[in-house]
């Protein structure tokens, strides 16, 4: 999956792309369980449990506690609710 996008940084079901407008902001590119992409601009130093409450924001999910963010990458962390990403 990262090979299809040589200046994106797989992080497991997220992906960092290029950072934008000095340092400030984030494109983090998320893969549904259907295979589906968007990509979230968010501030630098958003917290996990922020940006999953936008990803599940833009899914209109109700039941959040059954899902999760996890970062693609080989050693496969989950994101923190209350840590930056």
């Amino acid at each position: 999956m990262g090979d299809r996008h040589p200046r994106t940084r797989t992080l497991g079901g997220l992906s960092t792309k290029s950072r934008v407008s000095k340092e400030t902001k984030l494109r983090l590119r998320v893969i549904f369980l259907d295979d589906s992409e968007r990509t979230f601009e968010v501030e630098q130093n958003i917290l996990g449990g922020d940006f999953f409450n936008k990803v599940c924001g833009h899914l209109k999910l109700l039941e959040k506690e059954y899902f999760g963010l996890e970062f693609r990458h080989h050693s496969g962390h989950y994101v923190r609710n209350k840590k930056c990403l």
